[in-house]
């Protein structure tokens, strides 16, 4: 019974200081406080208390230089000393948060026996904010405290020092140029697949000639559908664009951004330092809008240093902009990088003869009778296999374009293997390949008597042995 009883007082004894406990935290309200959960700042540690709507500018001067931020009204700002550069609102909008209310860690001292233990002597920054009513405040930034703890500073004309948050007055430690929005090109705001430019002049001291590159107008749906036969090469020479890395670097125009900005509004001195009195690279674009508005850009590029940094102008802005060299994959690219490399692609259907002639004086003569599924393929009357012939045929357009050369074969160079395409269209021209002899295990690959690439001299004996297997009606090899 006794052990009960001391059970029973024991649980009384809980229950009370528990009921006690949570009577504290529901209603206990010490003597002179109120149950509001407002946040009260220790006006002490108010220096200045004003709105940014009170704002008129904000002067930042700092081992950097000096630069004034003035509050257009609207949450809109701007940087006085880059008014015509494209700047970042959002930043410039955060810098100015210390001209309001500035509310310190700690007090330090009242009485700093020397200014500059905390680095105040000669303030590492100086924060002028002038307002709407012509009053002015004015904070000093010294060093920063130990231990990551924050950085000290002091109203002018006050001796007290103060601990500050470092990263509230990161901004004031800024350069100027560190406002600059740093997106040279992006995508239009549109709801539909990213845009492509529509016509590309790549120049510059890199190319003894500008290239032009245009949208194909003759491209079909389900090419644009799935990004195939989208560019031709218009000048210096007309050739397709075939290669997916040269179709990314074209669209790579419309997604540029630097990784600083280091001048503005650029003389001709600067211009020459940063090596864009003569750029290295230029690209001039055109893109249609989320409006179908057609826009132009323009860009100059220097020649990359030895970090692979080069210098961006884009011309209708007065900013010179420095990023990696890697990061423009069309800055140093020339015709043969975008030149198709398989640059003759006769339908079949459209052809009525092939005739293969190898340097040895052995000519083999093909002729194409029928039309779609009637289709046959014929030498000297006889049918041929049609799976094995359109391997073989295969094997006679596929001869890629390995190597861009500005090299040309001897005058005098005899062809070692021409394939002639006729066509059943009697007004369109034949068009022929030859290989010609070249450097060691390579060869020129000619396309209607222009020879601009290398191609591996093995393509040659396959093709030739695969002209014996498909007239002897066994299996042709692949060509690659």
């Amino acid at each position: 019974m006794k052990k009960q009883i001391m059970i029973l007082a024991v649980c009384l004894i809980v229950a009370a200081a528990l009921g006690g406990a949570l009577w504290f935290l529901m209603g206990y309200e010490p003597e002179g406080t109120s149950s509001s959960s407002s946040y009260t700042v220790d006006e002490s540690l108010q220096l200045n208390q004003k709105s940014l709507n009170d704002l008129d500018s904000l002067k930042i001067q700092n081992e950097t230089g000096s630069y004034t931020i003035r509050y257009l009204g609207d949450s809109q700002y701007t940087l006085q000393e880059l008014e015509n550069a494209p700047l970042n609102n959002s930043m410039l909008s955060s810098a100015t948060s210390p001209a309001a209310a500035v509310v310190a860690t700690s007090l330090v001292t009242e009485t700093p026996g020397n200014l500059s233990d905390f680095g105040l002597q000669s303030p590492r920054a100086t924060l002028t904010a002038r307002y709407t009513d012509g009053s002015e405040f004015t904070l000093e930034l010294g060093s920063d405290a130990p231990g990551n703890n924050g950085i000290y500073g002091k109203v002018k004309g006050s001796d007290a020092v103060y601990l500050l948050s470092s990263y509230t007055f990161s901004n004031a430690l800024r350069d100027k140029f560190e406002y600059v929005d740093l997106t040279v090109t992006e995508q239009p705001a549109t709801s539909e697949m990213d845009v492509l430019p529509e016509r590309i002049v790549l120049g510059g001291s890199l190319r003894p000639e500008e290239l032009v590159i245009e949208r194909n107008s003759g491209a079909s749906d389900d090419e644009k559908t799935y990004g195939l036969n989208l560019y031709r090469i218009s000048a210096p020479k007309s050739r397709a664009v075939d290669s997916d890395s040269a179709v990314e670097a074209l669209q790579s125009l419309l997604s540029i951004s630097a990784e600083s900005a280091v001048a503005y509004q650029p003389d001709e001195a600067q211009l020459a330092e940063y090596g864009l009195d003569t750029p290295y690279s230029t690209a001039a674009f055109t893109y249609l809008d989320g409006e179908e508005n057609t826009l132009s850009v323009s860009l100059s590029v220097s020649a990359a240093d030895t970090q692979g940094f080069v210098y961006l102008l884009r011309d209708d802005r007065p900013v010179v902009y420095r990023m990696k060299a890697a990061d423009l994959p069309w800055y140093d690219m020339t015709y043969g990088d975008f030149a198709a490399t398989l640059q003759l692609l006769p339908y079949i259907d459209s052809v009525r003869q092939v005739t293969v002639e190898a340097s040895a004086g052995k000519t083999y003569i093909f002729d194409f009778e029928g039309e779609g599924d009637e289709l046959q393929f014929k030498s000297d009357g006889k049918v041929l296999d049609d799976k094995q012939f359109r391997q073989y045929y295969q094997s006679l357009i596929g001869m890629p374009s390995e190597e861009y050369t500005e090299a040309q074969p001897p005058d005098e160079s005899e062809a070692l293997l021409k394939i002639t395409f006729t066509y059943r269209d009697a007004s369109k021209k034949p068009d022929y390949i030859a290989l010609l002899p070249g450097p060691t295990r390579r060869l020129f690959l000619s396309i209607n008597g222009e020879a601009e690439f290398y191609t591996r001299s093995s393509y040659l004996d396959t093709i030739l042995s695969n002209s014996e297997k498909i007239l002897a009606g066994e299996t042709v090899d692949p060509l690659y």
